[in-house]
């Protein structure tokens, strides 16, 4: 379901040019303000797309759904792994943990860190035509113009995840993959080919709902998948 906002809102579409940290117009790109000021590189919109909605993932949210897995599956192979090694010969014993310890760390802390950083460098738009996903430099983006596309809102208090699928299977992502999606541990995975294209973590607001209700209003992107 769509989250609750501005249901009798009109056309929510605007032209949008991005403006750089010292206010100058920036032709042809849009640059997302992050929440300790700094400003990402700029995220270049085609030539007569419009913009509807711009964000960016929260990361002060640290954990999500897939923690419930995670969490437990973490502590658990640390614990196993470590009376494994702690039971090898002496000088085993000492390379085992020199290299067991710093991926136990990042299984059970590390990634959390991971996550964040990764918030911070990815920035979210809506347009008239696709959804894009600006992450580490990186252009992803799912077309809204063909293959009968869908999104999927989940609201988590003041938080939506917004997951976009089609007709082509591949939308899905890899089942291989899916389980990793927005854990920390997907940095090298790529949105709408190993795992499937999402807005995580983004915080509610009026203007998202207004771009979601444009959207399906004009027959462009349909609701309501799991």
């Amino acid at each position: 379901m769509l989250c609750p906002g501005l249901l009798g809102q009109s056309r929510a579409a605007r032209s949008f040019v991005g403006c750089s940290a010292n206010g100058r117009p920036m032709p042809g790109g849009w640059s997302p303000v992050c929440h300790d000021g700094r400003v990402l590189p700029p995220l270049h919109v085609r030539e007569g797309e419009e913009v509807y909605w711009e964000g960016r993932p929260d990361p002060r949210r640290h954990f999500s759904r897939s923690d419930v897995f995670w969490i437990p599956l973490s502590l658990v192979w640390t614990a196993f792994g470590l009376g494994i090694v702690l039971q090898w010969p002496a000088e085993a014993r000492v390379l085992g943990l020199a290299l067991f310890i710093p991926t136990a760390f990042f299984l059970v802390v590390g990634r959390y860190f991971v996550r964040a950083e990764s918030k911070v460098r990815t920035a979210y738009v809506l347009t008239d035509t696709r959804a894009v996903i600006q992450r580490r430099g990186e252009l992803f983006s799912f077309d809204l113009t063909s293959g009968s596309p869908h999104v999927e809102v989940i609201r988590r208090g003041r938080h939506c995840t917004l997951r976009f699928t089609s007709d082509d299977p591949r939308s899905y992502g890899s089942m291989r993959f899916q389980g990793f999606a927005n854990t920390g541990l997907d940095v090298m995975l790529k949105p709408g080919r190993d795992i499937r294209f999402s807005f995580f973590d983004v915080r509610y607001s009026t203007a998202l709902d207004a771009a979601l209700l444009e959207l399906v209003g004009s027959g462009q992107l349909a609701r309501g998948i799991s």
